[in-house]
């Protein structure tokens, strides 16, 4: 599998699992916060796998790539959004448990009844993922044809009703257009990344959280209606004294991944050197 890296070429690997609609480049918000803490976040590119690679081989994959990728290292996850269900689930196939996962704005099974309430948008999209895949698919290919052709117009789409901080971000050009870089990876090679993952994420997986082992930190938003705080919650309460909940006051989804970056990247070389 590719992956690009971001922060110190030398430093401590951690491994990161981008959002849907998302993309490696992301982990470039992250990358000044891992430079001054002697970590090298290594973005996993999952749209180098074939889209026909779907369910348990496509995660079995993900798992070996991090072990292949790891060496002799411990493992420290990584994971935004409807990433860190990929997180979690590849921390569930991993031989030895990982030494730490991060979660930041973290999508948790949409089984759990609470994980909808509060939800944005988004609730639509993963409805549609559901019980229309077929009509999902349609809609991914259109999205992806908006990425290309007017990713000003999908950013803004993808925008609409957020809370917090996030909805002062598209007001900030440079980091406006570092958005629309993402989407536009996102889609770069056609839709079936992105729809393999969002069907990976609505399919149900909460019992695979079980198998789980390995302390848990979450970062959340306050704010957040793309992965609802009912979420955060829920996560929390499964892994109980195995997790600690970290809340960003006023900040929604990318703004807590921008504003966690440098406490988030301290906690993980803490962590390492412990």
């Amino acid at each position: 599998m590719d992956y690009q890296t971001y922060g110190d070429p030398d430093g401590r690997p951690v491994f990161y699992f981008h959002g849907i609609p998302g993309a490696p480049t992301e982990a470039a918000w992250l990358a000044a916060a891992a430079q001054g803490n002697g970590l090298r976040i290594v973005a996993l590119e999952r749209d180098s796998l074939a889209p026909h690679l779907q369910g348990e081989a496509y995660l079995a994959e993900l798992a070996a790539a991090v072990v292949r990728l790891a060496g002799e290292r411990p493992v420290h996850l990584l994971g935004f959004s409807i990433g860190a269900s990929l997180a979690l689930r590849v921390a569930a196939r991993l031989p030895k448990p990982a030494a730490g996962i991060w979660l930041v704005s973290a999508a948790a099974p949409l089984e759990w009844p609470d994980s909808w309430q509060g939800m944005g948008a988004g609730r639509y999209t993963f409805a549609l993922a559901q019980s229309y895949p077929w009509l999902f698919r349609l809609l991914s290919i259109y999205q992806g044809w908006l990425a290309r052709h007017f990713a000003g117009l999908l950013l803004r789409s993808l925008f609409q009703g957020a809370r917090g901080a996030d909805a002062q971000l598209l007001a900030q050009v440079p980091l406006r257009e570092q958005l629309m870089d993402v989407q536009r990876q996102c889609f770069a090679q056609g839709a079936g990344a992105y729809v393999r993952d969002v069907q990976c994420y609505v399919e149900p997986w909460a019992a695979s959280l079980a198998q789980v082992r390995g302390a848990v930190q979450l970062w959340h938003g306050d704010q957040d209606n793309w992965a609802p705080v009912r979420m955060a919650q829920a996560l929390l309460a499964q892994f109980g004294s195995q997790a600690q909940l970290h809340w960003l006051a006023g900040r929604s989804h990318y703004s807590c991944l921008l504003d966690a970056a440098q406490p988030l990247c301290q906690q993980l070389t803490a962590h390492y050197c412990d």
